[in-house]
């Protein structure tokens, strides 16, 4: 029949094997700056649309521009040729090239301005780039140091469950099981060790005989919660004399 103390042991590694891979499910992998190069490539996409749609429009108007000053060109070419005497009409032309040369102003305003957009979108592109280039540095020794600390606790992690498996092995499958169940139903805790006549478990008072059976190294199960009972170095100086009070009575 296996001890108390077997399954101990066999929770200590239970209790090992938990914490490993818990420690590899904690390691950085790098994902927040996953995220972040996500969000950046978002958003380059985004200028880069930005960008084609900006320099399309800027071709417009610029194509815009130039068909401005041919209409300016050749209206300042009839003003100033004099082939036209009559007053109203000068005057009339007069006003349109004023209306012309302003226009076409505006017009150099606006081309401008979409060419100050453009570049700066350029600039927000080239940021972007270099952010690009610093979280991929970045990322490629994350990823490097990533790998080596969780191939190391992998390989720890296989050896503690080969020393598992041997431990197991010697243990009868029914004993085996009812670790397992009592361990599944109480938080990975299914031998709790006895404390100044406590269980370490529930932290109830153990009764003197079930004490006195766990003593003796019997398996024996906590009234209270049920899970398995690991003796203590030595039972409480009240629990003892109440111990030798039952036995004298006996």
């Amino acid at each position: 029949m296996a001890s108390a103390w077997q399954l101990w042991r066999l929770q200590e590694t239970d209790t090992a094997i938990t914490q490993i891979e818990a420690r590899i499910e904690e390691l950085d992998s790098g994902q927040e700056l996953e995220d972040i190069r996500e969000e950046l490539d978002q958003e380059k996409a985004g200028i880069e649309n930005e960008i084609v749609e900006k320099k399309l429009k800027l071709k417009q108007e610029e194509l815009k521009l130039g068909g401005m000053e041919d209409h300016l060109n050749s209206l300042k070419e009839k003003v100033f040729k004099g082939d036209t005497a009559n007053p109203k009409e000068l005057m009339a032309m007069q006003k349109e090239l004023e209306i012309a040369t302003a226009q076409k102003s505006a017009q150099e305003e606006n081309v401008l301005m979409l060419m100050e957009a453009a570049d700066g979108l350029e600039l927000k592109k080239r940021e972007l780039d270099k952010k690009f280039k610093d979280i991929d540095k970045i990322l490629a020794g994350r990823n490097e140091e990533y790998k080596k600390e969780k191939k190391k606790l992998e390989d720890e992690v296989l050896i503690v469950k080969d020393r598992r498996e041997k431990m197991a092995s010697a243990i009868e499958p029914h004993v085996l099981k009812r670790y397992e169940d009592i361990r599944n139903k109480s938080n990975g805790i299914a031998v709790a060790k006895v404390i100044k006549g406590n269980c370490g478990g529930c932290f109830m008072t153990i009764p003197v005989p079930l004490l006195n059976r766990v003593k003796d190294r019997h398996m024996e199960f906590c009234s209270s919660c049920g899970r398995i009972l690991f003796p203590d170095t030595e039972i409480p100086p009240v629990a003892a004399a109440e111990a030798a009070q039952s036995k004298d009575k006996a």
